[in-house]
């Protein structure tokens, strides 16, 4: 599988660039930058998270080959959908058609931390929010109702499934994110 567009039509820049510290890299990895690294980030096409979805659930089984093991199969099939992410989300930061890693599906693997990975599949995640037509923009009196609601968010967020909760935190951080750190 492979993200990355066959036929190069130009040198394109990603919709976004982001500068990561050289923390987001594994130890172990021998070139391990020390400094700041620009990063592009880019948002995946439908085929590729198909194939990449089917490459996580297939991971997960080859690390949780027992049928009773759905506890283990999951978190495994979760991190292997993150790292799949990564791998079609990171790009060169200056080519959106250029990997920015030369193996990047093992590369990302190999040389990003777990928590590397967490960072560079919320920005991919926080792009195709922004960007998406299906994701509708909310009006003012949507906004004031939310507000209203996140003052009992606990026990009404509680209440979900724990993937919907977990999902709905996500963004409620990125909200605090984007409305109360990056005021510029």
């Amino acid at each position: 599988m492979s993200g990355f567009s066959q036929v190069r039509l130009d040198n394109r820049k990603p919709p976004r660039i982001i500068v990561f510290p050289p923390t987001i890299f594994s130890d172990t990895w021998k070139s391990r930058p020390t400094a700041d690294v620009a990063i592009g980030i880019r948002v995946p096409g439908d085929y590729d998270v198909s194939c990449a979805r089917a490459n996580a659930a297939r991971i997960a089984w080859d690390l949780h080959p027992l049928e009773a093991d759905v506890s283990g199969r999951m978190d495994a099939m979760n991190d292997a959908i993150m790292r799949e992410f990564c791998s079609l989300g990171m790009c060169s930061a200056n080519d959106v058609y250029q990997a920015y890693f030369p193996d990047q599906e093992d590369d990302v693997r190999m040389k990003l931390t777990t928590e590397g990975a967490k960072r560079i599949f919320d920005e991919v995640e926080q792009l195709q929010i922004e960007t998406s037509p299906v994701h509708r923009e909310a009006d003012d009196d949507e906004c004031v109702l939310l507000a209203g609601a996140l003052t009992v968010a606990s026990e009404t967020i509680d209440a979900l499934p724990a993937f919907k909760a977990k999902r709905i935190r996500r963004l409620v951080a990125f909200l605090h994110d984007e409305l109360l750190l990056n005021e510029e």
